[in-house]
């Protein structure tokens, strides 16, 4: 998994953004200092190691969000397509729903 998240974190870094020394592919969103200064938080990503490595990152800050997925030196098959697809999907239904269903601000007249 390590070379998996060698090159996620190249490509946080071909994205102008400073990574953190250690990336974790837990699937969880982490924040990190993506100018490198200490107290920043504005960095963000989340990598899935499982099956085919794969994530997004980006940058509150400076607008930027990218997707990423490890390269495997071929095509997908249409099972793997519509796998990956699906866990996509599953987590992020699981991941929005939670804050669409409690929001603690009102909503506007």
């Amino acid at each position: 998994m390590h070379d998996a998240a060698d090159r996620f974190r190249a490509a946080l870094r071909a994205a102008g953004l400073n990574p953190p020394d250690r990336i974790e592919a837990d699937g969880k969103l982490r924040r990190f200092a993506s100018s490198g200064k200490r107290g920043d938080d504005a960095g963000w990503y989340v990598l899935h190691g499982d099956g085919i490595p794969a994530g997004a990152f980006g940058c509150w800050r400076s607008g930027i969000s990218e997707s990423w997925r490890a390269d495997i030196g071929r095509s997908l098959t249409p099972a793997e397509e519509a796998a990956h697809r699906a866990k996509l999907e599953a987590y992020l239904a699981a991941s929005l729903t939670p804050f669409e269903s409690t929001s603690q601000y009102p909503a506007r007249p």
